[in-house]
């Protein structure tokens, strides 16, 4: 047994034997190969540009291999706090941004070459403490000004979904996706094997 299931569920190995040349050229140089370094990596070369990856261990043993493998819109900083230094339009935009990349994403796991990659679609934030009113509100709140289509979920309705009595509600985000990390970063290493 490994440390984490999607270890132990890994069904695409990516096996790293290459070795930097001193004379090694290229037009970028991206450190890191997590989501970030690989995905810049794909759009760089498929772009033409001339790029090296350079990783101290393997693919994805830092953060990215170690999350749970949700895939959704959102920012460090909650919406709420966007709106108070950006204007509605900006957030929107933002907000596309995001979508786009979640749209990326759920095109790239569903393709034959990402085998074991997707999941299930929606995520369930659930919420431990917090005001229901006040999480209800604001989840009303971002669903019409940003356009975000994302369900509130009573306590009475999470016993239906989830097998606990803690939770006080959660927020099912419909443009969402749960993904097998590892798997998807190993495949999308191979392009480069």
């Amino acid at each position: 047994m490994n440390e984490t299931w999607y270890q132990d569920n890994n069904t695409s190995h990516f096996k790293n034997d290459y070795t930097v040349q001193d004379q090694s050229k290229c037009d970028v140089l991206i450190i890191g190969a997590g989501l970030a370094g690989l995905s810049l990596l794909y759009h760089l070369t498929n772009g033409g540009v001339k790029a090296l990856l350079l990783e101290s261990n393997s693919i994805a043993s830092g953060a990215s291999g170690r999350n749970g493998g949700f895939c959704l819109s959102g920012w460090a900083q909650d919406y709420d706090v966007l709106l108070k230094y950006l204007d509605i339009n900006a957030v929107r935009e933002l907000e596309s941004i995001a979508s786009l990349g979640v749209s990326w994403m759920r095109n790239k796991c569903m393709q034959k070459e990402y085998k074991g990659s997707f999941l299930g679609d929606g995520v369930l934030n659930c919420y431990l403490t917090g005001k229901v009113d006040n999480i209800k509100r604001q989840n009303q709140l971002k669903n019409t000004k940003l356009g975000i289509d994302d369900k509130f979920i009573s306590k009475e309705n999470i016993k239906k979904i989830i097998s606990s009595d803690k939770y006080l509600c959660a927020i099912k985000k419909e443009n969402a996706f749960h993904f097998h990390p590892l798997n998807f970063m190993n495949s999308l290493a191979h392009f480069w094997n």
